[in-house]
């Protein structure tokens, strides 16, 4: 279920880990923290696009109660995007200035780009010989775009909440939709203009 939940009040703190490869995706000092591990664009309603993240905690690493993860710069998100999260026991946030730990390598942010982070509040998670899936976490886009976005996008991890644990790149795939999903939505653009003026003359 999408909804947006605001958050504030982040901090974070250092250290930097070197470049290597997760599942096909390119990232940061290979297999720590918060990995995440792809990246997908899918319609939800011409010209609007679901970005949809498989997210997963490397071995041998805990999450703690405050620990979270930034993604910046999504084209097309806005401030009234909605979210998804795979539990109750995370939140969302959305900001143009992205949520970044302090002693963060140096990062590109666009300030007129929104980011959004995804935050932990449950017990701690802890990942023992082998990592440990996270789930899915979803932001709606709020403006309208002409073509699936596809971008590189980068992201933070940290753990406890305060410090910098690792970061990665993840790269957007889009979804093309099968084409009985496409017929469907084609039928709903035709059938509903006629069903709301059948509605409105009824009234």
């Amino acid at each position: 279920m999408l909804s947006r939940i605001r958050n504030a009040g982040l901090s974070f703190g250092a250290a930097l880990l070197a470049v290597a490869v997760v599942g096909g995706q390119p990232a940061w000092a290979g297999s720590v923290g918060i990995i995440i591990k792809t990246g997908t664009s899918s319609p939800v309603g011409d010209p609007f696009y679901n970005y949809t993240f498989d997210v997963e905690l490397a071995a041998g690493y805990t999450l703690q109660n405050g620990g979270y993860f930034t993604v910046y710069d999504l084209p097309g998100v806005g401030a009234t995007s909605l979210t998804g999260q795979p539990s109750r026991e995370w939140g969302a946030s959305i900001q143009y200035l992205g949520v970044t730990p302090t002693g963060t390598p140096t990062i590109t942010d666009s300030p007129t780009v929104e980011n959004v982070t995804w935050q932990y509040f449950g017990s701690a998670i802890t990942a023992g010989s082998s990592a440990v899936d996270l789930g899915n976490f979803v932001v709606q886009t709020a403006v309208q775009l002409s073509t699936p976005p596809t971008p590189t996008l980068l992201y933070v991890g940290s753990l406890d909440g305060t410090n910098y644990t690792d970061q990665g790149t993840v790269i957007v795939n889009a979804v093309v939709p099968e084409p009985s999903s496409l017929v469907l939505l084609g039928a709903a653009c035709v059938f509903a203009p006629i069903v709301i003026a059948r509605f409105r003359r009824s009234r």
